[in-house]
């Protein structure tokens, strides 16, 4: 899991000039969370060519709006 971390924020960081802020690993899952810039969201339209194969894993996101960056 930790080469998949690594990759995951490289290439979001990288695509997006995010800011990743940590992970979560509950009931056999494990979320990773970042802080994008608005411009970004070109980028997650194409978030899963973007990440590239995550096999066996699998990838979804999801996006909130938190302009304070408050959340996490």
């Amino acid at each position: 899991m930790g080469a998949l971390e690594d990759r995951l924020v490289e290439t979001v960081v990288g695509a997006t000039g995010g800011l990743y802020v940590g992970r979560l690993v509950t009931r056999g899952a494990t979320e990773f969370f970042f802080y994008l810039p608005v411009t970004a969201s070109t980028q997650l339209d194409r978030f899963e060519s973007l990440v590239g194969d995550v096999q066996p894993y699998s990838v979804e996101y999801l996006a909130a709006e938190d302009p304070e960056w408050g959340m996490y």
